[in-house]
């Protein structure tokens, strides 16, 4: 028995007739009608006997609406008082500890125990790619292109921002760089181990993204937090997202190369398991995390 024909029904006898219901509903006097058969064929009783445009609630049908009408009113008040009432849970999150380094990532994570204070928070910092749904995760911030997700997980795109290369004063004081980064030599480059396998972009983007992720990199890391902090203290020249560096380009202690070389883009992205109903904690989550951190499309995550 569905839910939809047993309220249609209870319409139907309020409102002493199909036409009426109809109108109430906004739908066809056909859709009507067949949802009342519908539920006829479920109970395997008539409800209402048609004649021509009029139609007489049987004692089934007097029966169901006595005693199902108080209750649909009672779970209709839940309904309303659930959608009122504050988010409550826990909300468990997984960020790469390069993103949940960033301090507008701390300054969000408060903003949002402001809105939602009965929510208790659980933040695991990865790199893997974890299985929301086997693991127990609500949400996750991810980077990737389009593709980045699995099959019954739904995905917003958090924001986007250039890819470049970054390194310390003292390092390019001690060794200058070449005119372009395909001369760089692997022996100066420090990059993400994940990057190394991929080949993603079009034109000129894609010829250099394919160009720099061949090179034969002596330093491939996971973890973008080390990265940067590698680059910051003259370990070489790092390749990683311009949001990441951007805190420590502010402060002079690195620089970009090359900012005239048109770059791949990189993405962050929301990822949260697919259900019909959305925890109202996940979906305060998900409208924050959208308007704080890329409130133009551009990551702004510093």
């Amino acid at each position: 028995m569905r839910l939809t024909d047993l309220q249609t029904f209870l319409l139907v006898v309020r409102d002493g007739s199909m036409a009426e219901a109809a109108r109430e509903l906004g739908v066809p006097n056909s859709t009507v009608s067949r949802r009342v058969s519908r539920l006829e064929d479920d109970l395997g009783t008539a409800l209402l006997e048609r004649d021509g445009r009029s139609a007489r609630v049987t004692d089934a049908g007097e029966l169901i609406a006595t005693r199902c009408g108080p209750a649909l009113r009672q779970l209709e008040e839940v309904e309303q008082l659930l959608a009122a009432s504050e988010p409550r849970g826990v909300l468990k999150l997984c960020v790469a500890p390069s993103d949940a380094a960033a301090p507008v990532f701390s300054r969000f994570l408060l903003d949002y125990r402001a809105i939602c204070p009965e929510v208790d928070v659980e933040v695991h910092m990865s790199e893997r790619n974890v299985d929301l749904v086997e693991e127990g995760f609500d949400i996750a911030i991810r980077p990737g292109g389009p593709q980045v997700g699995s099959p019954g997980l739904m995905r917003r795109l958090l924001g986007k921002s250039r890819m470049g290369f970054f390194a310390s004063p003292e390092f390019l004081a001690r060794v200058p760089p070449p005119p372009s980064p395909d001369l760089l030599s692997g022996d100066a480059v420090i990059v993400q181990r994940s990057l190394m396998a991929t080949s993603k972009g079009r034109g000129h983007s894609g010829r250099l993204w394919k160009a720099l992720t061949g090179l034969p990199a002596r330093c491939r890391i996971d973890d973008f937090t080390v990265i940067v902090r590698m680059a910051v203290q003259g370990g070489g020249i790092a390749l990683m997202p311009s949001y990441v560096a951007q805190p420590h380009l502010e402060s002079g202690t690195l620089r970009q190369l090359w900012p005239e070389v048109e770059m791949p883009r990189g993405y962050l992205h929301l990822l949260w398991p697919q259900s019909r109903h959305l925890a109202l904690r996940v979906r305060r989550f998900i409208d924050l995390a959208v308007k704080v951190l890329a409130p133009d499309g551009e990551l702004v995550w510093r």
